[in-house]
């Protein structure tokens, strides 16, 4: 007689494990969350859409260079809510330390004047992601995040001409995304 607990893999249970996986941004020495990666490739579709990338290997070498680039990543799940059949829409927040090495990864030309005002801090963003399914063949077919990075740096930084600056030949967009990702 088995005693195995058999699970399904769904849209939901996808969406929930996926916050769990990158809560903390990707630690490629963490050998648990390279498990979890494993198993978390086999609930996407093997061309992921993930907006600036196509496939899971090359939405983790996002999460890599994300997680490299800013300390002590956070990735908070607020809501989780079913916008269609097959589409879910996560809240979310954000939470990262802008540090030397953001600088000079993300805002290599950025000026040292406003570099020094946004160094050491910490922002929130708020943002969602849409996790769309494919109810065929069992996986997630698009994924699409933003997060709002421009209103705490805005708010460090008390006016937009700066802002402006920060993201001016950046390596990551106002919404959050890598630009010239993997």
């Amino acid at each position: 007689m088995s005693c195995g607990i058999t699970t399904k893999t769904t849209m939901w249970s996808t969406a929930v494990e996926y916050f769990r996986v990158f809560q903390r941004g990707l630690n490629s020495s963490d050998e648990m969350q390279l498990v979890d990666l494993n198993i978390l490739k086999t609930a996407m579709a093997p061309d992921l859409d993930a907006g600036t990338v196509r496939g899971f290997k090359n939405l983790v070498k996002s999460w890599k260079v994300f997680s490299n680039a800013f300390q002590e990543v956070r990735v908070q799940l607020g809501r989780l809510d079913q916008t269609s059949e097959t589409s879910l829409m996560a809240t979310t927040t954000t939470s990262i330390t802008i540090t030397e090495n953001s600088l000079t990864t993300m805002f290599p030309y950025l000026s040292a004047r406003v570099a020094a005002k946004i160094l050491g801090h910490r922002l929130v963003l708020r943002g969602s992601m849409l996790f769309e399914w494919d109810s065929i063949n069992n996986h997630v077919a698009r994924l699409s995040f933003q997060a709002d990075m421009m209103s705490p740096i805005l708010e460090l930084l008390g006016n937009l001409e700066d802002v402006s600056l920060v993201f001016t030949d950046a390596r990551i967009r106002p919404d959050c995304n890598l630009v010239n990702e993997v």
